[in-house]
């Protein structure tokens, strides 16, 4: 894999980048399972997504990966919750 400029990423950064896509395709996956009214599966891959997500170093910064599962992840107790 090489970027723009045709220089291989840093193994640290490529690390990172595979770390994102895995996060997000969990979170992904979390979330048609939550549409399909399976919760219990949703949310053991929102928690897997997180866990994933909390292992991005983003230089101090707030992680905007892990805030957007979080916020999915509430979105799905929320409907989980109006539903009992």
């Amino acid at each position: 894999m090489h970027d723009r400029n045709g220089k291989r990423p840093a193994p640290d950064e490529l690390r990172c980048r595979q770390l994102q896509a895995m996060a997000e395709n969990l979170c992904n996956s979390a979330n048609r399972f939550r549409d399909d009214g399976k919760y219990a599966i949703a949310s053991s891959l929102y928690h897997h997504a997180i866990a994933t997500a909390e292992k991005i170093v983003c230089n101090g910064d707030p992680n905007p990966v892990l805030e957007r599962i979080r916020q999915n992840q509430a979105a799905m107790l929320k409907t989980q919750s109006m539903g009992k």
